[in-house]
């Protein structure tokens, strides 16, 4: 069955081998692909070198020309809800 629309989300940071197989079989199953990179928010430090532009870009440069249009690209800040207080934080 082929869907309209297939959504992944991921650090992908670093982007790898693995990412791009998953991108290449989401491609495969649906029409169009919508990436949501998570923690787009985070500074940028040595555990999260890449901002979520860059890796957008990391990921449109992995990608075939041909696939452009089939690849959207969402920037994401998740919010965590503390089940003890109640808080909210960013990842």
């Amino acid at each position: 069955m082929r869907l309209d629309r297939l959504v992944l989300i991921g650090q992908f940071a670093p982007l790898h081998n693995g990412h791009i197989a998953l991108l290449h079989r989401a491609l495969e199953r649906a029409d169009r692909v919508v990436v949501l990179t998570g923690s787009a928010g985070r500074a940028r430090n040595s555990r999260h070198p890449w901002t979520a532009a860059e890796r957008e870009r990391m990921i449109r440069a992995a990608l075939p020309a041909r696939t452009s249009g089939c690849v959207g690209y969402i920037q994401h800040q998740l919010m965590h809800v503390s089940k003890k207080n109640g808080k909210t934080s960013s990842s």
